[in-house]
């Protein structure tokens, strides 16, 4: 599971140094491959190659029409390429996703429990300042007693 918020640095040949904790959980999948393609909301996203291939055959059986799959099939398959992380740890990031996701220098790279996502710092910063109150909302509508007891914080306000 990729979990954590990571602040890193894209070098001047559009490389990024990944955060141990993330390699040490790609290690622990057993990875043979990783799949990095555009992502929702402006952003990259990064999978292990077996969990994109089960994405995408899952999205392909549930289409209802040959139309659908097509658009599916060209979607995700345009917007993918295989990649590797280097023996010193860097991603390469190729200058079409760098410009899709609209990389600058400063990145934030994100674990999402199936998934690694890669953004710019301050679309990532706008997108937790939009997104903290929506998920505020839906968290509200879980049978509480289900859940442990906690509180959001805002990126930057302190836990008590």
């Amino acid at each position: 599971m990729f979990t954590g918020e990571y602040h890193h640095s894209i070098d001047d040949k559009n490389r990024i140094k990944f955060p141990k904790a993330l390699l040490k959980a790609l290690k622990m999948r057993g990875s043979s491959g990783l799949v990095l393609t555009r992502g929702a909301n402006s952003c990259l996203s990064l999978q292990p190659l077996k969990d994109w291939l089960n994405m995408v055959r899952a999205l392909q059986e549930n289409m209802p029409s040959d139309m659908d799959k097509q658009a599916v099939s060209r979607y995700f398959g345009s917007g993918a390429i295989p990649c590797n992380i280097d023996e010193l740890g860097r991603l390469l990031i190729p200058q079409p996703f760098k410009e899709y996701a609209h990389l600058k220098r400063e990145v934030v790279i994100v674990g999402v429990f199936d998934r690694i996502e890669i953004w710019d710092k301050e679309t990532w910063l706008h997108y937790c300042d939009l997104a903290f109150d929506s998920v505020q909302e839906m968290l509200e509508k879980v049978d509480r007693p289900k859940l442990p007891e906690f509180r959001l914080i805002r990126s930057g306000e302190k836990g008590n």
